[in-house]
């Protein structure tokens, strides 16, 4: 697995893609604004993105992955923790940092020690409150 950075201008945030050079596809971590630049890091990798993961549900790591999901055709995951801080701008900061309150979703709500699979990677949600309440951590383990 590689791992790759796109630095966003929303908050100065970053975006990650975790690559999986076998199959060639690809994990957006995080797409929370600007993406046009999120378009152009994938197309740089040459991989075909499979899936969104989000680490929390403020606005620069959750602002674009609605229009990312319809771009590729894949779907979002979050923490089921992170359900009400997406959805509320107040909780999510939308509205004070820019004024217009949004709201974001998941298309999937992992439970704390969940694990899937996605793009040959073996992942894990493991709750992680602190920055946020809802917060959480991707741990990629390896697939046997």
């Amino acid at each position: 697995m590689k791992v790759g950075k796109v630095l966003l201008p929303a908050a100065m945030e970053n975006c990650y893609l975790a690559i999986n050079d076998k199959t060639n596809e690809s994990i957006i971590i995080d797409p929370g604004s600007a993406f046009d630049r999120i378009k152009s890091a994938v197309e740089q990798t040459g991989t075909t993105p499979v899936a969104i993961l989000l680490t929390h549900g403020h606005f620069d790591h959750a602002g674009e992955a609605a229009s990312t999901a319809k771009e590729y055709g894949i779907k979002v995951y979050a923490s089921a923790s992170q359900e009400r801080e997406l959805k509320d701008p107040n909780l999510n900061l939308s509205g004070d940092m820019f004024g217009n309150s949004e709201s974001y979703s998941a298309d999937v709500y992992l439970q704390d020690d969940e694990e899937l699979d996605l793009a040959g990677l073996h992942i894990k949600c493991l709750y992680t409150p602190g920055h946020t309440p809802g917060g959480c951590c991707f741990y990629f383990l390896m697939k046997r």
